[in-house]
């Protein structure tokens, strides 16, 4: 995959006016079952210490379990436009989508786009040719909280290694992904 959109990080702000909350944390496209892992997630962020949570979708099991570990939390069940997620995701200091499954997430690479870091789980191959991003943004246990909010803490703290990295990463990911379509078409 590739998020062959130029520059969103300008384009998308000016846009749409977004402003980074710098205490809020994005939790997307996760849910009850087990390989999304919500629940793992919105506890890695009660340990990151005070930040709000803004999850989609976000169901009454997740409120409540936010509110008993003591974590504000914001979201519903219902979808949202492309337009609408892109605001969501260009608004946080940091997002999570750490789950066990999603060989090819495409989620995280538009948060990239977007200059915010995402968290993943260790199930893709993006990243291998730059190691130092895959420390940084690559969960290697997605069901450990602990982890989760420490490599948070430090993805927040290299945020503008990490994105500089990340866009020379996605200039040859673009190119590779247009040659394996070309590829796959042309047979």
């Amino acid at each position: 995959n590739s998020v062959n959109n130029g520059n969103l990080q300008t384009s998308q702000s000016k846009k749409h006016g977004i402003s980074t909350h710098k205490n809020r944390v994005g939790i997307y496209a996760s849910g009850e079952t087990w390989n999304k892992n919500a629940f793992t997630q919105i506890a890695a962020v009660k340990l990151m210490g005070d930040f709000k949570i803004d999850v989609l979708p976000c169901n009454d099991r997740m409120k409540e379990y936010a509110n008993q570990i003591g974590v504000e939390i914001c979201g519903f069940k219902g979808g949202v436009s492309r337009s609408d997620l892109a605001e969501h995701l260009s608004g946080n200091l940091i997002n999570l989508y750490v789950t066990f499954s999603e060989c090819a997430p495409l989620l995280p690479l538009e948060s990239l786009s977007y200059g915010i870091p995402c968290l993943t789980g260790p199930n893709h191959h993006y990243f291998e040719e730059i190691p130092i991003l895959k420390q940084y943004l690559v969960v290697n246990e997605p069901d450990n909280p602990v982890e989760i909010a420490h490599k948070a803490l430090i993805a927040i703290d290299r945020r503008e290694e990490i994105i500089e990295l990340y866009n020379a990463w996605a200039l040859d990911n673009d190119i590779t992904s247009k040659k394996t379509v070309e590829l796959f078409l042309t047979g």
